[in-house]
């Protein structure tokens, strides 16, 4: 092939996941540094983003602070910031139980959120050891997403099992920098944007999707009307 017929695809693990050192009270905006460092390390001016789940606040980080080295940002079933959706109400409307709780352990300090998801975190490792079909516990995820699930679950669980390797603390980090204050407005994004979201998603509501792509200057919407959390096409 002609090498401007190929892609080329960089990816990071965030602060805590894998070999990447954990960083204690990092917000998502945090995120853009460490974006900006990988740019210039591998000599690329411009680029397109995509993040999906929890990446997906920390790609619209990229289209909001870092909008000139961006020619366009994806975020695939990304959480809404909720500090500013109006509510916790709306923040919280259609999501699973499970997810709900996650979210409220980590308005306690990071100790104490350590303590209060550590056992459900060692249930799901010790899942993805020897039935990666059980990682998703008790969480009551649409049809879609466990078929996705299905055909993929070996896999999942290669990647659970390295990511959570040194710890639990990029998971309770994560889930901390999204429920606070994420150090940029999206509302401000000046870079081309994309909003993906599943109707059925039961991690990441489609709420917090209509939110991103009413409030995001000129974001442009792809729903997925049967989908859930991993079923978007």
């Amino acid at each position: 092939r002609r090498s401007s017929d190929l892609i080329r695809q960089l990816s990071y693990d965030r602060p805590g996941y894998a070999d990447s050192d954990p960083q204690p009270g990092r917000s998502v905006r945090d995120a853009v540094d460490d974006i900006e460092a990988i740019l210039d390390a591998a000599g690329v001016e411009r680029a397109a983003f995509v993040g999906t789940s929890g990446g997906g606040a920390h790609a619209l980080a990229v289209a909001t602070l870092l909008a000139p080295r961006a020619t366009l940002v994806h975020c695939n079933v990304g959480t809404a910031p909720r500090l500013l959706m109006g509510s916790d109400e709306a923040f919280f409307e259609g999501m699973d139980p499970e997810n709900v709780r996650r979210f409220q352990a980590v308005e306690q300090t990071r100790e104490q959120a350590h303590e209060a998801l550590g056992g459900d975190i060692e249930r799901m490792l010790a899942a993805a050891r020897s039935d990666p079909m059980a990682i998703k516990g008790k969480m009551q995820i649409p049809q879609a997403d466990l078929e996705v699930h299905r055909r993929t679950a070996a896999s999942y669980a290669a990647v659970f099992l390295e990511s959570f390797r040194p710890g639990y603390w990029g998971f309770i980090d994560d889930f901390s920098a999204l429920a606070r204050d994420w150090g940029f407005d999206p509302r401000e994004a000046k870079a081309p944007v994309i909003v993906e979201y599943g109707v059925h998603d039961v991690n990441v509501p489609a709420g917090h999707g209509r939110w991103l792509a009413e409030n995001i200057p000129g974001a442009r919407a792809i729903v997925n009307q049967e989908g859930g959390h991993r079923s978007m096409p």
